[in-house]
């Protein structure tokens, strides 16, 4: 049975800077991911621009080159697939982590934690259930473990009738599929690292009018002069509006009747 130093849960940025530390002190690491590489950013629009600059975003000591004063979502998976490819990190793509357990050697404190104190514990001191794409499901023993998952997959509900059915979505998504439909944005502003194609759906925040607000046109325009742009003078930080498109035709399915600008 395999026992390894440390298994890093997640291979977004952090959890890549875990795997890059890791190896360059000799551990024996293992990264482990339910989706692909930098997950979260591989689902973002393809026309994503970020809000931060490139060298915000580097880790591992790798310059983030780019001829833009504000990187796109093209621009970094390029750029994390060099990180791995030069560290040639060890990472286990579509595994799910079912659970995290300490091992009956291990010696917890009060709140679950391993106890520093303790003597020694016989390794493993944890065990990782873990379910691959194909459906198998395996165990991982490590003496360490780096929970590196971020928020992505966890968004934060607003307690309303709705939001749990599947045409709701609660992430940032390709908006062209909503062009021309109804449309409602709940709990969520855009922000700088929004692209103004955002707008281009029918409707806006808690209406369900046809023509955006002037300030939003303003908006639009100032985005394609500046790369960036706010919503009533400041950058709001977080995920941009989720898109439900519960209205997205009449009841027999036709085409909406209300006309766009």
């Amino acid at each position: 049975m395999a026992i390894r130093d440390v298994i890093i849960i997640g291979a977004g940025p952090s959890g890549l800077s875990a795997a890059i530390a890791a190896k360059q002190q000799n551990l024996d690491y293992q990264v482990l991911e339910q989706g692909v590489l930098v997950n979260s950013i591989g689902r973002f629009p393809p026309q994503m621009v970020f809000f931060t600059t490139p060298e915000l975003l580097e880790i591992g000591g790798l310059p983030f080159v780019s001829p833009y004063e504000k990187p796109t979502r093209v621009e970094a998976l390029k750029y994390y697939r060099k990180v791995v490819d030069a560290f040639d990190l060890r990472i286990a793509f579509g595994e799910k982590v079912l659970a995290v357990a300490a091992s009956p050697g291990a010696s917890m404190g009060s709140e679950g934690a391993i106890d520093p104190t303790a003597a020694e514990a016989e390794a493993p001191r944890f065990a990782v259930s873990t379910r691959s794409k194909l459906g198998g499901q395996r165990v991982h023993h490590a003496r360490n473990v780096i929970f590196a998952i971020g928020y992505y997959d966890h968004p934060v509900l607003i307690g309303v009738p709705g939001e749990a059915m599947a045409h709701v979505r609660h992430d940032y998504a390709e908006p062209y599929p909503h062009y021309r439909q109804n449309v409602s944005f709940r709990h969520g502003c855009l922000t700088s690292s929004g692209p103004p194609d955002t707008l281009l759906v029918r409707g806006q925040a808690g209406s369900r009018r046809g023509r955006p607000r002037k300030e939003f046109r303003g908006k639009h325009r100032q985005y394609e002069a500046e790369r960036a742009f706010s919503i009533r003078g400041r950058a709001a930080a977080g995920t941009p509006p989720a898109v439900d498109s519960s209205k997205a035709s009449t009841p027999q399915g036709s085409p909406s009747p209300l006309r766009g600008s």
